[in-house]
């Protein structure tokens, strides 16, 4: 049986000799090292985040958030309705009106009478919903899931428990309705 032994020495003179006679980079031009990709962006990290290699793929989350954010939908209206151990008044679903990316109304669905609870960014605009979900994994919430729409990108449903231990930490949203405005 044949087998073979590199040092270190030998694969620096073979590394040398490949730059010198141009192997190695298939571009036939060693000269040109800028015409060589550093990133596969946009499935890889773009190369100005400094805190990952350029080739790092993209979380489904990001992904998802560039398609959003790349539509520039500045005005929608859509139904959320979040699941949590709290009244109607947080659980019947919610028509939220976005216009210049600012949320200007919140009404019940089932009513159409304004939500008048004292906190109502609990129905965000639809960048809020990409929020609830990375405050979930940077939690390291025990069950972070979602799900996007596959051509807008938004989230249509999230899922979240922080501690499987705890009991009434659960908490989860769907979105839909999705109605761009003029």
């Amino acid at each position: 049986m044949f087998s073979l032994k590199l040092t270190l020495g030998t694969l620096v003179v073979l590394s040398l000799w490949l730059g010198a006679c141009g192997g190695g980079s298939g571009s036939g031009d060693s000269t040109l090292p800028h015409l060589n990709p550093v990133s596969t962006y946009p499935t890889g990290r773009p190369p100005s985040d400094p805190d990952l290699p350029p080739d790092t793929p993209l979380t489904e989350l990001e992904l998802q958030r560039g398609i959003w954010d790349g539509l520039g939908i500045a005005n929608y209206r859509y139904t959320l309705q979040r699941t949590v151990f709290n009244g109607p008044q947080y659980t019947d679903p919610v028509i939220v009106e976005v216009r210049g990316g600012q949320v200007i109304s919140r009404t019940y669905a089932n009513t159409g009478q304004p939500v008048t609870i004292a906190d109502p960014s609990w129905w965000p605009a639809i960048e809020g919903l990409f929020d609830i979900i990375q405050d979930a994994q940077d939690r390291n919430a025990a069950v972070a899931e979602a799900r996007y729409d596959p051509n807008l990108g938004y989230p249509t449903w999230g899922n979240f428990d922080d501690n499987l231990g705890l009991a009434d930490d659960e908490h989860s949203f769907t979105a839909g309705s999705f109605q761009q405005l003029p």
